[in-house]
């Protein structure tokens, strides 16, 4: 007689399911220059991508308000070649971002969100108001006799900085970009005296003995750079940290005294 069939076989105990995978890293801006384009197209681009993304500018955080920087930045960049060269030797953003603050006014307003900015169109002004009826004029006065002008004082010369005072002024306020090394524009002022007599990217010496007026780099601290034949850019220093009329006298003087 056949046997009994066995009991069923008890079923397997699940398996433990895998550990959860772990996420891929956040996208961040990816900012880099890009390769094609104009020189100006490119630098304008690096400058739009560090405002709106770098975060060291609060007036900027949109794509709208990026594409007004791009578009602000082009035309003024085209109409001055050199300001593309100085910030194609920025490597990092916040380089850029104070370069371009002493530069422009309304980029600096735009980024601090003080007002202003770079980009959009102005709007359209109201309708003129209508003038007030004319008034009587009263009867001319007699006027008096003239009196006698006194003699015109004579001025005195400005004190001149030292050559040490000198060299202080500009290892303070030209650092990083143009000292321990730094050569933006291909210029170092670590030797103020290395830059008597060398030339500049005008038709002016750096530094002329004996005449500020034949100076560039007189020119460039004052913000008169715009009346030397072959000079441009920005005012100097950069940083929109420009020197006190005392500080830029002094160094005058010290020049027409050399």
């Amino acid at each position: 007689t056949p046997g009994a069939g066995g009991e069923p076989g008890a079923g397997g105990v699940p398996g433990a399911g895998g550990e959860p995978g772990m996420g891929g890293e956040p996208g961040g801006c990816g900012i880099e220059r890009a390769t094609e384009g104009t020189t100006c197209e490119i630098q304008c681009g690096w400058l739009a991508d560090c405002a709106v993304c770098e975060g060291q500018c609060d007036g900027y955080s949109t794509a709208e308000e990026r594409q007004g920087v791009y578009e602000g930045c082009v035309p003024t960049c085209e109409a001055t070649p050199a300001l593309a060269v100085v910030v194609a030797n920025h490597q990092t953003c916040a380089e850029t971002i104070a370069f371009i603050k002493g530069q422009s006014e309304d980029f600096r307003n735009g980024c601090d969100d003080v007002g202003g900015g770079m980009g959009g169109e102005p709007g359209m002004g109201g309708e003129p108001g209508m003038g007030g009826e004319p008034g009587m004029g009263g009867e001319p006065g007699m006027g008096g006799e003239p009196g006698m002008g006194g003699a015109p004082g004579m001025g005195g010369a400005p004190e001149a900085f030292t050559t040490a005072e000198a060299q202080a002024l500009v290892t303070t306020n030209c650092s990083p970009c143009h000292i321990g090394g730094g050569m933006s524009g291909g210029i170092t002022w670590d030797d103020i005296e290395a830059n008597i007599g060398a030339p500049s990217s005008s038709n002016l010496n750096l530094i002329e003995a004996g005449s500020k007026e034949d100076s560039y780099m007189w020119h460039k601290v004052s913000g008169t750079q715009g009346t030397v034949t072959g000079g441009g850019g920005g005012r100097m220093p950069a940083n929109g940290n420009f020197l006190s009329a005392d500080d830029i006298a002094k160094l005058g003087a010290w020049i027409d005294g050399l």
